[in-house]
């Protein structure tokens, strides 16, 4: 099942049982992994194959944008919290977009530091 077909069938649920039902979608959350079973998001992924393989894998063309997990926490806290709509569908991201090929070449600069070697970027070249 899909996100999408799960968040109709919250949706429908909500229209055929007169509930009060929100979908929060979080746009890209993402932590600093504790344990490599935790490296389950595009930043701590890019990380560990830098790491492992020396290189990261990047669609240049593709933008984004991230929610740190914190933010994420604090902002369905406050969502609880003053909850005036009680049903819809939100999506929640930061406000800020970024390349991808610039966040490739930021984490190529970081993790190349800190382990004293250059760390290459491969372009797809296939386009989403």
């Amino acid at each position: 099942i899909t996100l999408a077909q799960s968040e109709k069938i919250c949706l429908d649920y909500q229209n055929n049982r007169e509930l009060d039902i929100v979908v929060l979608r979080l746009e890209n959350v993402y932590g600093i992994p504790q344990n490599a079973k935790q490296i389950d998001n595009m930043c701590a992924k890019m990380c560990m194959q830098a790491l492992k393989k020396g290189y990261i894998t990047v669609d240049s063309k593709e933008v984004t944008s991230f929610l740190h997990e914190k933010d994420a926490v604090e902002f369905i806290y406050q969502f609880v919290l003053h909850m005036n709509n009680k049903e819809g569908l939100y999506n929640i991201s930061s406000s800020e977009e970024i390349n991808i090929s610039d966040l490739v070449f930021i984490i190529s600069e970081t993790v190349g530091n800190s382990i004293g070697k250059e760390i290459n970027i491969i372009e797809n070249s296939f386009t989403k």
